[in-house]
This record gives C-alpha cells, structure tokens and sequence, in this order.
C-alpha cells in the first residue's frame, strides 16, 4: 500500500517540479539518500491496520526537507492539495482500493545539523484489500 502512495506522489507534476526531481522523484522510504539534494520527501509508516481486515487503515509522515521555509511551505501546501481529500481521492493500486485520506497532524522545525527547514505531515488512509 505504502508503494502504491510513493507512485501517486511521484506522478504528481507539479508536485515533482518543487521538490527538483528530474527523472527519478526525490520521495524517500524512512530515510534519505546520504547525499540527498533539498529539497525532498522522506515517508514512513507510523501506524498499520490489522492485516487479517478486510477494510483497513494506515497512517503514513511525510516529512518534507528544504533550504528554506518557502520552499517547504509550497511542497506542504501540494501535499494538501493531493491528498487532503477525504473521499474524494482514488489512488490506483492493483491490491488495494485506497479511498480515503486525511491530513491528521503535522508540525515544523528547524534542523540545525543540517541547516535544513522540515515540515512532517501525518495522514490517515483507509483503503480495502483486494485479495
């Protein structure tokens, strides 16, 4: 199900041009790649469904990483456009009918370390299985 999330995101034009991928989208699985040019997106799991459900739900962060705070606003306010839509949304998937999805929570921070701004957004899904 998390594949089928990174293959709507990275089809995302719009979304693609802001965060400065050409060819391969800079949307990460748990973590960056070491040498990762900003601006990206790191997504993770934060909560899976039991997996025995018919219907079933997942929570997945976001985590949008660039050099200023514009930057990550525009990519924050794309990711609310894409998929802050309820059931209004569809995302295509062989396995899965992914139906359902929700901003729930998110916060910003300044990262030191890495002289970065970061902006996680966490979102529930809900989607029914297939098989």
């Amino acid at each position: 199900m998390i594949e089928d999330v990174y293959t709507y995101l990275a089809a995302d034009t719009t979304l693609a041009a802001l965060i400065g991928g050409s060819g391969t989208a800079r949307i990460y699985p748990d973590v960056s790649d070491e040498n990762a040019t900003p601006a990206y997106i790191v997504y993770s799991i934060n909560a899976d469904g039991e997996r025995e459900e018919v219907l079933a739900d997942i929570s997945i962060n976001l985590s949008i990483y660039a050099q200023t705070r514009t930057a990550v606003n525009e990519i924050k306010k794309r990711l609310d456009i894409i998929l802050d839509k309820q059931d209004q949304i569809s995302i295509p998937s062989d396995d899965y009918n992914i139906y359902w999805a929700k901003k729930i929570s998110g916060y910003s921070t300044y990262e030191k370390e890495t002289k970065l701004f970061h902006r996680a957004m966490i979102f529930a899904f809900k989607f029914k299985r297939n098989y």
